[in-house]
């Protein structure tokens, strides 16, 4: 055991060049050279693909084998690098010749290619953004721009009071646009549910636009100086940013205004959620009226926030119906870069209640879990007097609050069906001038709604699946891969990839998890979870 510690401590990698891929799609199996001691080499083709991104010629993928690392190419996919990073990365921004890696911990950057990286980060970095060859952070309150690669930072200190963390930047020309929100006290998102707070009435209010005041607690500032001097646009709001063609996008970032809009967004949905949090049980089949397919154009461009877009730098907004599909794209990588959801606490429970699940407390009965709603309180064992129940004394409810990340899943179809797809996303696109895409076939929705139904019966509420191992089959297939050249317009269908058959004996469904669009090609990283629990990944590429 030792001497294979050692040889595994000793080895080193080297990517292997691809050849180039057939017309249509066709698996992307990394090769790589394994060499221990300087001494053993092997040649493999097993890396752990994770996440990948791309741009133009430029596609990086983030992987957990050989080792934490990242492989990237930048002539399309046939010569590769692979550097080991240990800070693994949950986002990638490429600009030209920058590659920056954003880990859990620090930025990682790289001009050449990947084959070295610089990394930086001495506080947690609220959020970064790329552009013009200049890399912006914002953290501790300050706006930080390095324009060689993290070697070297200018710090910025917005002239922003009070105190405050960044949200989003957005970069068009010359102009930084930050999004900023205030740290303040906030009522708990389930009064949304009855209005029973100030909070709650004005969020319900600015979503209604009935009320043209919006709910306090952010503001997006813009600097036309490189951050030297900055101004308060007329948005008052906690927003993500994104710069497209010329125009400023806001999409509210606020969690009381984006679970507003859920809760008019579906109706039957909050009216159950309230009532479960008040202790009724939940008529599940009525449930699926907030479930009807809603089309694939609908899934593709769905963002439940309001949507706000400026065309003069920031100095007036306007409230827009519908928006580019590249403001989804650019609001789910953001959203997606900043995995810590900043919680609340989980709804109290009542003695009287067993476990159940976060968010509308257990079955009664003692047993928690499921069985409890079905059979009552348990019956004394054959043979034996009934025993005495204590009735459970009279207590005093505290306040109806859950986690931002569970009220936003009770009441978006999108998140929660996600919960019984083994925790994938049901859509994703991915593109610029050609727009590639995947989203769930109609059969496969309804199964979903299906076994969420079936669950939420089974337990009286609301159900959360527990996120692992979802649907086993779709006979009709569980999703459908397209492009478009007209920005979303129309779709044209992608044929599917032909998966090896073993994977059906291990019980996997395969599901995209990630989407990336190179020159050329498009890359799809599917992903899945056997019976056993073990996770599964396989990455195609469809080129042109």
């Amino acid at each position: 055991m030792v001497c294979l510690g050692v040889l595994a401590s000793c080895a080193s990698y080297r990517a292997l060049p691809l050849d180039t891929p057939p017309p249509g799609p066709s698996p992307l199996a990394l090769r790589y050279e394994q060499k221990r001691l300087h001494l053993f080499a092997s040649t493999r083709e097993d890396a752990q693909i994770e996440a990948v991104f791309a741009s133009d010629a430029t596609i990086a993928a983030v992987v957990s084998r050989p080792r934490e690392g990242v492989f990237v190419s930048t002539d399309g996919g046939s010569d590769w690098t692979f550097a080991q990073i240990d800070d693994r990365f949950h986002d990638v921004m490429l600009a030209g010749e920058l590659i920056v890696g954003r880990g859990a911990a620090q930025l990682h950057c790289s001009k050449d290619g990947g084959k070295s990286w610089r990394a930086w980060g001495p506080i947690p970095i609220d959020t970064a953004a790329v552009a013009g060859g200049a890399i912006h952070a914002a953290a501790g309150g300050h706006l930080y721009v390095s324009q060689d690669c993290a070697q070297t930072w200018k710090t910025l200190t917005p002239q922003i009071p009070g105190a405050w963390r960044a949200r989003s930047i957005a970069v068009d020309r010359q102009s930084l646009y930050l999004s900023v929100r205030a740290t303040r006290e906030t009522a708990p998102l389930t009064t949304l549910l009855d209005g029973s707070s100030d909070g709650a009435q004005a969020a319900l209010s600015f979503v209604d636009d009935r009320d043209s005041r919006r709910p306090a607690g952010g503001d997006v500032w813009v600097s036309h100086d490189g951050g030297a001097l900055w101004q308060r646009t007329s948005l008052v709001l906690d927003a993500w940013l994104a710069a497209l063609d010329g125009q400023i996008w806001a999409v509210a970032a606020d969690p009381m205004i984006e679970g507003a809009a859920l809760v008019r967004r579906s109706p039957l949905l909050a009216a159950a959620l309230d009532g479960q949090l008040r202790g009724a049980r939940v008529d599940a089949n009525a449930l699926r009226a907030s479930f009807a397919f809603p089309g694939r154009d609908k899934l593709l461009r769905a963002i439940a926030a309001p949507v706000f877009r400026s065309v003069d730098e920031g100095m007036t907004w306007v409230r827009m119906d519908e928006a580019p599909i590249g403001l989804r794209i650019a609001l789910e990588r953001q959203r997606a870069a900043q995995p810590a959801i900043e919680r609340t606490p989980e709804t109290p429970r009542r003695p009287d209640r067993g476990g159940g699940r976060a968010g509308g407390g257990g079955p009664p009965g003692g047993e928690g879990g499921r069985g409890g709603r079905r059979g009552g309180r348990r019956g004394a064992p054959s043979g034996q007097p009934p025993q005495q129940v204590q009735q459970p004394q009279q207590v005093q409810r505290g306040p109806r609050t859950v986690s931002s990340e569970t009220f936003f899943t009770l009441l978006d179809p999108l998140r929660l069906l996600a919960r019984f797809n083994s925790g994938r996303a049901l859509t994703g696109v991915a593109g610029d001038k050609v727009l590639y895409a995947y989203a769930p076939a109609e059969q496969f929705w309804t199964s979903l709604v299906d076994a969420m139904v079936a669950e939420s019966d089974a337990e009286g509420e609301i159900a959360l699946s527990p996120g692992t191992h979802g649907l086993e089959n779709a006979p009709d297939g569980a999703f459908e891969l397209m492009f478009s050249t007209d920005g979303g317009a129309t779709w044209n269908e992608l044929p599917p990839p032909a998966f090896d058959v073993l994977i059906r004996q291990r019980s996997i469904l395969p599901y995209p998890v990630g989407i990336a669009a190179a020159a050329q090609q498009e890359i799809v990283l599917f992903g899945g979870i056997d019976r056993t629990g073990q996770s599964w990944r396989d990455a195609w590429r469809w080129a042109q």
